[in-house]
């Protein structure tokens, strides 16, 4: 493969990515005081690129070099003004004058290189060979890298420590490229000729500093825009911009194999583009991988590891889709902190009569042997003091005394266990929970704390109702049950006195023959009202 056009793509490249950067900076920077300097910085490096990428042809118009200095002497200024201009509001009032001598120095010889280009005579591109060159213009160049190198180490060490977090992937950027910059003109003004190698990878240099521009505007507060942009969406553009990168690569190298693969080219390449999207489809299907990609997202665009809006309304969603039968909605309150926490199942042990704790719902948990804590036992204790989570990894890793008297053997052993959440009603521990591993990483947060412990105070509610319905229950079959004896009793005392008077008058009339037809009437009676209060 021929490579003769590597430097017309790195520019090209770089100078579309550039253009694209001053657009973003127009569109929604432009209530920042860095807009101005930033977009002139970013147009004049595209232009700068297109000419980088002209000058590499064959045979370039005569003006491309003298136009290609000028715009590198532009380019320079304009990033010089930028970094000027951050330490102006990054720094005091005592640096200005340091950066305005190194800005007079700039511009001096930025001035000087301009006057000798234009005092040139006849064909000045060949005077990149000469001691005028030599002398002049690639010294005069390897200054404005060294001070543009300057405002660099001076915007970083004047920002304040906590505030280098915005700042530094652009000064690295910056810095490296200037650096280069400082390398190619030092060895140029040393041996009289640039070298040709690092002139053509200029153009790949500079691009990238585009991602490390770009993750310094989603940091600096001073360009952060007013633009929300959700997780969701986030989400499924990294996950289609990865896709389509996949298979650009696959399709490119399925051209490869093509062409290499003599006669049997075209079945290689059929196999490896069919292979490479059964893997695309088998990864994009992993829930593992979904997870790892939003915590990728939360993780570098977002300042917060949770959206609690939409967390909040899935936590609410599930427990609002739980059944009426209380086995359903503990199995929803444990989904719902699964699905929040990322987790891969749980357990919950909830408080019954006699004061313990038994194991009441499990979803994609096993239950251990071990269902049930005595109401005095550490763990229990622990928990209705404090409410907050117990990292069963981490206290397995400690084997300290406490840890093995405080949470039971069988409890660290379980298979996935993660984590331990009280949730107490009123100062009265009603239940716990054990979260499985995550999908990701187990490592827990002040926000997953935080997070846990308001959706505990949340489901304990639940729970409350849960237990005040079943209390209501318990109440009402007791008082049909009492309904139901006063009408036994009733009945049983009639019959009793229709009994009782056949008994006591029977010594006095079981002679006479009336008698004996009412006792025997007396007695059917009863054992037909006997009979309904059986089959009822």
């Amino acid at each position: 493969m021929s490579f003769d056009n590597l430097p017309l793509v790195l520019g090209g490249f770089g100078a579309l990515a550039f253009a694209l950067v001053a657009l973003l900076v127009i569109g929604l920077y432009r209530s920042s005081l860095l807009w101005v300097p930033l977009v002139a910085a970013a147009t004049i490096n595209a232009a700068w690129l297109v000419l980088q990428a002209v000058h590499a042809q064959a045979a370039p118009p005569s003006w491309v070099a003298g136009g290609l200095v000028m715009a590198e002497l532009l380019r320079d200024s304009a990033w010089g003004w930028v970094l000027a201009g951050a330490i102006k509001s990054a720094a005091d009032a005592g640096y200005d004058t340091r950066v305005r001598v190194l800005r007079l120095i700039m511009g001096a010889s930025a001035v000087g290189i301009a006057g000798v280009m234009l005092a040139s005579t006849g064909n000045w591109l060949n005077q990149f060979q000469d001691r005028i060159s030599m002398l002049v213009i690639y010294p005069g160049l390897l200054v404005q890298s060294v001070i543009c190198l300057m405002l660099v180490e001076q915007l970083y060490r004047h920002t304040h420590p906590d505030a280098r977090w915005f700042i530094k992937h652009l000064c690295l950027g910056l810095g490296l490229v200037f650096c280069y910059d400082f390398y190619l003109y030092a060895e140029g003004a040393l041996f009289g000729r640039l070298n040709v190698d690092l002139w053509n990878a200029r153009a790949g240099v500079n691009t990238l500093l585009v991602p490390l521009m770009i993750i310094a505007a989603s940091r600096t507060r001073q360009l952060r825009p007013h633009l929300f942009v959700s997780r969701k969406v986030a989400f499924h553009a990294t996950v289609l911009a990865a896709a389509g990168s996949y298979l650009l690569l696959m399709s490119l190298a399925g051209y490869y194999v093509q062409a290499f693969g003599g006669s049997w080219g075209g079945v290689l390449r059929i196999l490896v583009l069919f292979l490479s999207v059964v893997l695309l489809v088998s990864v994009l299907a992993s829930t593992t991988l979904r997870s790892r990609l939003k915590n990728f997202v939360a993780e570098h665009f977002y300042p917060n590891q949770y959206d609690y809006q939409d967390a909040w309304w899935s936590f609410t969603g599930r427990l609002a889709q739980s059944g009426t039968a209380p086995a359903e909605m503990r199995e929803s309150m444990l989904r719902a902190f699964a699905d929040v926490m990322d987790a891969t199942g749980g357990l919950l042990w909830q408080k019954i009569a006699t004061g313990g704790f038994m194991a009441t719902a499990q979803w994609t948990m096993p239950l251990p042997n071990e269902r049930t804590l005595d109401e005095d036992h550490p763990l229990v204790r622990r928990l209705g003091a404090d409410d907050a989570a117990i990292d069963l990894k981490q206290a397995a890793a400690s084997s300290t005394i406490d840890t093995t008297e405080l949470i039971p053997v069988w409890l660290l052993h379980l298979p996935q266990a993660w984590l331990v959440v009280p949730i107490i009603y009123r100062e009265e521990l009603l239940a716990f929970l054990v979260l499985g591993e995550r999908r990701t990483d187990n490592t827990l947060t002040w926000e997953d704390r935080q997070l846990l412990r308001t959706m505990a105070r949340q489901v304990a509610g639940y729970l409350a109702l849960l237990r005040a319905s079943d209390a209501l229950a318990d109440a009402r079959q007791f008082d049909a049950f009492n309904r139901l004896s006063a009408y036994l009793v009733h009945d049983l005392k009639n019959i009793v006195a229709q009994l009782s008077l056949v008994v006591r008058n029977a010594e006095k009339h079981r002679d006479k023959p009336e008698f004996i037809d009412d006792a025997f009437t007396t007695i059917g009676d009863a054992v037909a009202k006997t009979n309904r209060m059986l089959a009822a």
